[in-house]
């Protein structure tokens, strides 16, 4: 696809210098910077939507039924 951006003279010059060395042109750089930010970005959000909760077990049996919210909230203030 043809398209106009408009880029910074930083990007720009890298891109050129990175292009000259690779025998790439302008365009394809541009592509692939893209690219590479693009995977960054998704395998950011991975990780991100992959953490979890994982309870430890620290031996013996539970003491608070989770399934029973008045229950454990009446053990808690018990406690206190």
């Amino acid at each position: 696809m043809k398209t106009t951006l408009v880029l910074d003279d930083f990007i720009v010059n890298r891109a050129q210098h990175y292009a000259r060395q690779r025998s790439m042109t302008l365009s394809q750089v541009i592509s692939e910077w893209c690219r590479l930010g693009w995977e960054g970005i998704r395998q950011k959000n991975k990780a991100e939507h992959k953490r979890s909760f994982k309870p430890l077990n620290l031996g013996g049996s539970a003491r608070v039924d989770l399934n029973n919210r008045q229950l454990w909230m009446d053990q808690l203030d018990d406690r206190a």
